[in-house]
């Protein structure tokens, strides 16, 4: 128990995903899943399903009357469980007092917002090979293999402190956190139409009408093709709109 609200028990419940509504039954969701989980981790008998059902109903009331705090026949209630997103939280600030009186809209505490990993999902398919960074707002993390960024990689309590990701861990609804994808190291690419490159197989070919520049395509958009010469000190100051007749590229 954390506190008392107009001599009613708060609990603080650390659950994977935010607790942003009553719980009585029924109810499916990542917000149950997370609690279920968390009930187990504390050893209570209950399969984790992602549905708030009688087991789990039973559960809740277990881990309320262990703590000393009356049950609503298992009734998670929002308005008195406070939500952690983890088992142990640091407290950056406690202005409240023991015994003293809090008014609304005054925090009690304040948790340092601590994120632990970051992953891109989907990773995007066919990119260019290569280390790559994600950028939110100001803040930019550097991704592993599995496009999967730990504190190691970057400034994680800047990461948490940018807006857009405030508001898409406090958002209840199915809110979508974007970010920029990029190379680490940029890579010199050459936009040429998509009907200038000819060749065979793995080898692709741009010409000038008089030389042939082997490149490599990275990507294509709004008709236009994203190519790398495989020889970055031969670039071709233009390029024929057909393939030349009668050159191959091999």
């Amino acid at each position: 128990m954390l506190a008392a609200l107009d001599e009613r028990p708060i609990m603080v419940l650390g659950t994977s995903a935010p607790l942003w509504r009553t719980l009585v039954g029924g109810e499916q969701g990542e917000d149950v899943r997370g609690v279920q989980e968390s009930l187990a981790a504390l050893g209570y008998a209950i399969d984790v399903t992602g549905t708030f059902d009688w087991q789990t109903r039973v559960a809740t009331e277990e881990f309320y009357k262990d703590r000393g705090v009356p049950s609503d026949d298992g009734v998670l209630d929002v308005e008195t469980t406070i939500w952690m997103p983890n088992y142990a939280a640091n407290i950056e600030s406690c202005p409240a007092t023991i015994g003293g009186f809090v008014a609304a809209a005054v925090p009690l505490a304040t948790l340092h917002n601590e994120i632990t990993s970051v992953r891109v999902a989907p990773i995007p398919k066919d990119l260019v090979p290569g280390a790559r960074h994600l950028t939110v707002g100001e803040t930019t993390l550097e991704l592993g293999d599995a496009g999967t960024a730990s504190p190691d990689n970057g400034d994680f309590t800047a990461f948490a402190a940018e807006p857009a990701v405030i508001e898409y861990l406090s958002s209840d609804s199915d809110l979508v956190l974007t970010g920029v994808l990029t190379l680490a190291d940029p890579v010199r690419v050459l936009t040429v139409p998509a009907s200038s490159i000819f060749g065979v197989g793995e080898a692709q070919c741009v010409s000038d009408g008089e030389d042939l520049y082997h490149v490599r395509i990275v990507a294509s958009r709004l008709g236009s093709t994203l190519v790398e010469p495989n020889d970055p000190s031969q670039v071709p100051l233009h390029v024929l709109v057909d393939a030349p007749p009668g050159q191959q590229c091999e």
